[in-house]
């Protein structure tokens, strides 16, 4: 299993910027899991970020955004 020591990422945002239909991806290059938002994240504590098993931080891939957009 990968892990490292969390840092910022390019593109990192908290749980409540991503609207419903957002794909994330493992900002790790070499780790490949997806997430799909399926409801919107209302949470008090939304400010944080979405995390992958291995440590790194869930971002928005370029093609979600551009088939959103």
């Amino acid at each position: 299993m990968l892990s490292y020591a969390y840092e910022a990422w390019p593109g990192e945002v908290g749980m409540t910027q991503y609207t419903k239909g957002a794909v994330l991806t493992c900002a790790h290059e070499e780790c490949g899991c997806r997430v799909h938002i399926d409801e919107e994240c209302h949470c008090p504590s939304g400010d944080g970020v979405y995390t992958c098993a291995c440590g790194a931080p869930l971002v928005e891939t370029s093609e979600a955004s551009a088939a959103a957009g």
